[in-house]
């Protein structure tokens, strides 16, 4: 599966000269090859511009020294970078966090919808089909990890290990109990009224309902395993609609969400395919009183 650009934040930072002349001008996976870092140097205002492609800049002790690590989003591997360069080497936020794990669940649709539409096959049926299981399971599974990702603080405050956790079905239930409009809820707009206003209304059906989702992961999950060979039932998973239509639902959830964060009136407003260039934007948003 073809990697996903990431939605990745550009900043400045100073830099001395003697730096800016060692720099290379990008920093690239040791391991796979992958662009991790762009950087243009300005030598007048003595600063680099930079693009960072990755998801998570960790930091690491080792023999005394402080180095940083940027690991390869592709391939996992990590590569050393100077810390005394890039100690202020920001995270990508929340919201740009939020848009690489939506920029993802995009890829994983298009795979599934290669086998059940173009008939891409890895040479088995039932190989097929866990493929697609698979990819909707992690399809899922960001969904969840976005909603936590939106709700961080709050998850966290509770969850002190939330860094470990996995399990798409539990983590909803636990973001339920401390968020009750943690799921994306799905939304169109309408035309801009006289004031300027665009007024949403909220998608009524045909969407993967919370509910679904439950009954989706179980039944994806059914083929992670590999299956006793002394069971005598039937080697057939249920899914009670067609996969295409399972797509469907998914891809109405998403293609225009709210996601409310927890404890404030804020929104994000996401939408998968942004008509300035087709990628996810998430955009914060306050209620506003259009009464009178």
């Amino acid at each position: 599966m073809e990697e996903p650009e990431l939605v990745s934040p550009k900043f400045s930072l100073s830099i001395a000269d003697e730096d800016a002349q060692r720099l290379p001008e990008r920093i690239d996976c040791q391991a796979c090859g992958k662009h991790l870092i762009a950087i243009e140097k300005d030598p007048v205002h003595r600063k680099l511009n930079v693009k960072v492609l990755v998801s998570k800049v960790p930091e690491i002790v080792n023999r005394g020294e402080r180095r940083g690590f940027l690991e390869c989003p592709s391939c996992k591997a990590k590569t050393p970078i100077d810390l005394a360069i890039f100690g202020a080497l920001p995270q990508p936020t929340r919201p740009v966090i939020y848009c690489n794990c939506m920029e993802e669940v995009k890829a994983r649709i298009a795979v599934v919808l290669r086998v059940v539409e173009n008939g891409l096959t890895i040479g088995r049926e039932d190989f097929d089909a866990e493929l697609v299981c698979v990819q909707l399971r992690k399809v899922l599974e960001l969904i969840a990890f976005a909603s936590l990702t939106a709700n961080k603080e709050s998850y966290a405050e509770i969850h002190k290990d939330f860094e470990s956790h996995w399990n798409a079905k539990q983590l909803l239930v636990k973001l339920e109990r401390i968020h009750p409009h943690f799921y994306p809820k799905p939304v169109q707009f309408n035309r801009q009224d006289e004031k300027g206003i665009i007024q949403s209304e909220d998608v009524a059906e045909g969407y993967l309902t919370r509910d679904e989702f439950v009954i989706l992961y179980q039944k994806c999950s059914e083929v992670l395993h590999a299956r006793n060979p002394f069971r005598s039932d039937p080697r057939v998973i249920n899914f009670g609609i067609s996969i295409r239509d399972w797509v469907s639902r998914i891809q109405r959830l998403l293609a225009v969400h709210y996601m409310q964060l927890a404890g404030t009136e804020t929104r994000w407003v996401v939408f998968m395919e942004h008509p300035e260039d087709g990628k996810v934007h998430a955009l914060t948003s306050e209620p506003v009183d259009v009464a009178g």
